[in-house]
């Protein structure tokens, strides 16, 4: 019977000439037979199937082959409905998961890129180029942004200096005829436009031709060659009425080799910054309003930085360590400041320092015998501050560097002890101010062997004893003050040899005898 299926056997859906018969003849084959077997899917393909029979005849199980259109075909497979939707199912579910393998690293890798790019903060050691545009002023911004130390935020506030100057430097570099306009040129430009905003420059005395199209080297109080490695490049503002605070944008005028913006009213604190302007000679901001303690970053100035003068501010705390660093530096004036602590061992370190003024603050305990050093020092100012034990060439042998030494300020202070017979080898000394101390003993001998003196005030001590007669050769003297000590003795006749005296302050010793008629004629 053509529509019975044997054991062991499988009807395989195909095509007949009869339109009624749904199942070509299965053959029967023997389990013996040595036909090759493959498991093979066999797919409804084939068409015009009597559903009926389909339903009722279909087999699930392996078979050992089957006959399709004449065709012997060994060991084949017939796959149910859903073991087809199962495998299309995983099918879909790998395709899917490869996919989204292959994209997901492409998605990240740009989104960590763009991450970095915008997290890394680094102080650039070049002016970066903008990418190039249509718009010549559109980078400018980024490029800048990408130079100032001032957060982002500044830029997008109108009443920051930085957004005022960058407004005006996109104007000027869409307006202006100056050749070349590079990005060192756009940056000056924009520093000094930020410091005309920070410090009010339209309420300066002299503003002349600040931020105008001319090149700025033709702005009033600057001095510049850019191009030049030998000609000095110079800011100088002095008594111009400068308010407000200096901008840390200060450091990018790279080249600069003197700053000096004394006597104004500039406030806040020395920015950090300013330890980057490693072309940077001298640093003058006498008698502003500076606040804050000394930026240990001036330590970064190294070997270039030969003068600080910060004269009468309100800078506080203590000398910082790091100013040991600047081994060429010449002048160091920290005067009239709130200045505390001691003066550090280091200071040593400064062996081609020339002047030191750390007067009218209030610095304390002895006097570090390392400024004995210093051998090129002429002026130590010292003054008024609350400095004990004796005066640093008071033990013999370690004096070598007072041969040219010629102002000695040391007044108000605590200092205790004698005057030593050292004092005589200061033969460049034109002024010794010892007033006001705690100092006893007699006047030395040695005294008469300062013959470049021109002030000489011991007053406000406890020193004794009588005047040297060898005082008498100090023919260049201008001013002697004696004053509240407990000097003894008559004054020497030859005190009338004193011809450029012009102040003798002898109140309150013991002093007897008459003055000459020569002296009387002050």
């Amino acid at each position: 019977d053509e529509s019975v299926v044997h054991p062991g056997a499988v009807a395989v859906r195909g095509i007949q000439d009869g339109p009624t018969t749904a199942w070509q003849s299965a053959f029967d084959m023997s389990l013996e037979n040595d036909v090759m077997t493959h498991n093979i899917e066999i797919q409804d393909h084939f068409g015009n199937i009597n559903e009926a029979q389909n339903r009722e005849e279909r087999s699930e199980h392996l078979i050992q082959a089957v006959v399709v259109d004449d065709t012997v075909i060994p060991q084949a497979e017939a796959v149910s409905e859903e073991t087809l939707k199962s495998r299309r199912r995983r099918y879909a579910f790998c395709c899917c998961f490869a996919l989204i393998a292959i994209i997901t690293p492409i998605v990240l890798a740009i989104v960590f890129t763009r991450n970095g790019t915008d997290s890394i903060e680094t102080i650039p050691t070049s002016y970066p180029s903008p990418a190039p545009s249509s718009n010549p002023t559109s980078n400018i911004r980024q490029f800048l942004d990408n130079l100032s130390p001032t957060p982002i935020e500044a830029f997008d506030d109108p009443g920051t200096s930085q957004a005022k100057a960058l407004v005006w430097i996109e104007n000027d570099y869409a307006n202006t005829d100056i050749d070349p306009y590079d990005d060192e040129r756009k940056v000056r430009r924009f520093v000094l436009a930020t410091l005309y905003y920070s410090t009010g420059g339209d309420q300066w005395i002299d503003a002349n031709g600040w931020l105008s199209a001319s090149d700025e080297c033709a702005w009033a109080f600057l001095s510049c060659d850019w191009f030049s490695n030998v000609f000095e490049n110079t800011l100088s503002i002095k008594s111009n009425r400068l308010a407000g605070p200096l901008p840390p944008e200060i450091y990018l005028l790279t080249g600069l080799t003197t700053l000096d913006l004394s006597d104004n009213v500039i406030n806040g604190q020395i920015p950090s910054e300013v330890g980057l302007m490693g072309d940077l000679e001298i640093l003058r901001l006498d008698g502003n309003g500076l606040i804050g303690f000394l930026p240990t970053e001036l330590g970064l100035l190294g070997a270039s930085l030969k003068e600080i003068s910060l004269l009468s501010n309100k800078i506080a705390g203590t000398l910082p360590l790091d100013i040991a660093y600047l081994t060429n530096l010449e002048l160091l004036e920290l005067s009239d400041n709130v200045l505390s602590g001691t003066i550090p061992a280091l200071i040593g370190a400064f062996s081609k320092l020339t002047s030191l003024s750390l007067a009218k603050n209030t610095f304390s305990e002895t006097i570090p015998s390392e400024i004995l050093s210093l051998q090129d020092l002429q002026v130590l100012d010292l003054r008024d501050n609350l400095f004990t034990g004796g005066i640093p060439l008071s033990e013999s042998g370690n004096s070598t560097f007072v041969s040219d030494m010629k102002e000695l300020y040391l007044e108000s202070n605590f200092i205790t002890g004698t005057i030593s017979s050292n004092i005589g080898m200061m033969k460049r000394m034109q002024i010794l101010a010892l007033k006001n101390n705690l100092l006893n003993g007699t006047i030395p001998t040695e005294m008469g062997r300062l013959s470049q003196i021109l002030t000489l005030d011991l007053s406000d001590n406890g020193l004794y004893g009588n005047i040297p007669s060898e005082m008498s050769t100090l023919n260049r003297i201008e001013t002697l003050n004696l004053a509240q000590n407990s000097v003894t003795g008559s004054l020497p006749e030859n005190l009338a040899m004193y011809s450029n005296l012009r102040t003798l302050d002898l109140y309150g010793n013991a002093i007897s005898g008459s003055i000459p008629i020569s002296a009387r004629s002050m």
